[in-house]
């Protein structure tokens, strides 16, 4: 797989929370953590590395402002509950297809020689497990979103 390079960023990013509901405007800043990898080792690398991470971070600070409360109506962006939604049925789908494919994995390699309880439940656990890991990476923007966000009124 070669080296890597892995950068890690912490930054507060500025924008414009928009209500969708009374059209309040306000200047917002979000705080984000993320981190981003480049192949290879040297200032290219980390310089990749580093413009991967602030891109994942502002991404998420603009998603996070979906999870915000409105600071003049109190109301949730309705895009939130969508985005949240799709995370969840993402997760589930693509943790079964990942317990699909182990259980048939498990199946060739033994050629019927193993355990069918155990195929079975090695693939459930690991279709779990890749759902929980998915949902938790895109649950970012929704986890401590209040916190992180601090309006300019």
């Amino acid at each position: 797989m070669g080296m890597q390079t892995i950068a890690k960023v912490a930054e507060s990013f500025e924008g414009t929370f928009e209500c969708r509901h009374c059209d309040y405007e306000v200047g917002a800043t979000v705080f984000a953590k993320s981190s981003g990898a480049a192949r290879g080792v040297g200032e290219d690398a980390q310089r990749v590395a580093y413009e991967n991470a602030e891109t994942d971070a502002n991404a998420l600070a603009a998603r996070t402002l979906q999870f915000v409360p409105c600071p003049k109506c109190g109301k949730l962006d309705p895009t939130g509950h969508s985005y949240r939604a799709q995370v969840t049925v993402g997760s589930l789908i693509l943790g079964a297809i990942g317990a699909g494919g182990i259980y048939l994995y498990i199946g060739m390699r033994t050629r019927g020689r193993a355990d069918e309880s155990m195929a079975t439940w090695g693939a459930i656990g690991f279709g779990i497990f890749l759902a929980a890991l998915l949902y938790w990476r895109w649950g970012r923007p929704w986890r401590s979103s209040r916190k992180r966000t601090v309006f300019h009124t």
